[in-house]
């Protein structure tokens, strides 16, 4: 379901249900994304799952290509978010924090 559908549905039950605004979660809360992967925002994960990578496997097996067409992420983002979604990002950083201490 996609995040405007989220919406219209939100509103739909609320005003089937007679509830006032302040008990509903906005439209924002409503689109928020399903799954996080650190260091990429929900803006950007909201595009994302909007372009069909709807789970970090999707991101792990995507191309560079493939991901950075959604609009707003160019190569080099594609590159961190595809590291990310795969686990790398978090070992190169393990990495460099060993090799710092032993010096």
């Amino acid at each position: 379901m996609s995040s405007s559908t989220r919406i219209v549905a939100l509103l739909l039950f609320c005003a089937a249900n007679a509830l006032r605004a302040a008990d509903c979660p906005a439209p924002a809360e409503a689109a928020a994304p399903v799954f996080a992967l650190p260091g990429v925002s929900d803006k950007t994960m909201r595009k994302l799952v909007e372009a069909g990578f709807d789970t970090a496997e999707k991101i792990a097996e995507a191309t560079v290509d493939a991901l950075s067409e959604v609009q707003g992420i160019g190569l080099k983002t594609a590159e961190r978010i595809i590291g990310t979604a795969r686990g790398e990002q978090v070992a190169e950083t393990a990495e460099a924090e060993a090799g710092a201490k032993s010096e």
